[in-house]
């Protein structure tokens, strides 16, 4: 439901159950700013995001208020949260890398033989399967146009709050992930087996905060620098949960193989 403004007689102005979004974000920038300025860390870029958020405020406030149009509202207001969240946990993920621990690759290689996982195998089944490749691929990059979809579709057609409900699950999941992240950090399979290096595309970034050579990042160049845990893989088990009971249960079948992409794609233990 989009940030309400009431103005009738003896209603509140604002709704503060939506508001409390906003204000979790804007707390998490704050810390976000706090921990940029110890580790001396800068993003740029910041400045388009400010605009597209602001746009969508407006967007949800006039179909609030003028147009009353709950579902554009809903829709509207989500959508700024969602941006803000890859806004502002990004380079959260980036100073958690900052923080220089360890690297647990080898840990985490050992869990994962515990519980009967072999990576290289599994990697090495899609190396030799092309087209089961190209829909893993397809899955694993699908995860932005899923966000954008589930946005417009439970806005229409699901009653109650799933919209918010997928939001604070998010965020409790990136806000783990990151904190996580920063304790146990890793590398990823490809840098620890040494095998198709170039498509680490993360590693550059990944080692710049660690060697503290780097100190300026732009949002929009930024890599996914975590690979564990793996958000996408939360991310998957979080749209089975907010499509419960829809006319999109299929979405279960569909996740399976987004899961397993994870593993594959993001180079996660």
């Amino acid at each position: 439901m989009s940030l309400a403004l009431r103005l009738e007689p003896g209603r509140k102005l604002v709704n503060a159950r939506k508001a409390a979004p906003l204000f979790t974000l804007l707390l998490l920038a704050s810390i976000n700013a706090v921990l940029a300025t110890i580790f001396k860390v800068r993003f740029t870029g910041t400045e388009y995001v400010f605009l597209a958020v602001s746009g969508l405020l407006a967007l949800s406030a006039t179909y609030s208020m003028v147009r009353k149009d709950r579902r554009i509202a809903e829709a509207a207001y989500y959508a700024a949260l969602w941006v803000s969240i890859t806004a502002i946990l990004g380079p959260l993920t980036y100073i958690s890398a900052a923080l220089k621990f360890p690297l647990y690759d080898e840990e985490l290689l050992a869990f994962d033989w515990m519980l009967g996982f072999d990576w290289l195998s599994y990697y090495g089944f899609f190396a030799q399967h092309a087209l089961v490749t190209l829909v893993f691929l397809v899955a694993y990059h699908s995860l932005l146009p899923q966000i954008v979809f589930s946005l417009i579709f439970l806005s229409n057609n699901c009653e109650g709050d799933r919209n918010e409900e997928f939001f604070w699950a998010a965020l409790i999941s990136l806000v783990i992930t990151v904190i996580a992240s920063g304790i146990f950090p890793a590398a990823g399979t490809f840098y620890h087996f040494n095998i198709h290096l170039y498509q680490a595309v993360h590693l550059h970034d990944f080692f710049e905060l660690r060697n503290a050579s780097v100190s300026e990042f732009k949002l929009g160049e930024m890599k996914g620098i975590v690979t564990f845990p793996s958000f996408h893989t939360s991310a998957a088990l979080l749209l089975i949960y907010v499509y419960r009971r829809t006319s999109f249960c299929f979405h279960a079948q569909y996740h399976d193989a987004f899961v397993d992409a994870s593993f594959w794609r993001a180079l996660s233990y």
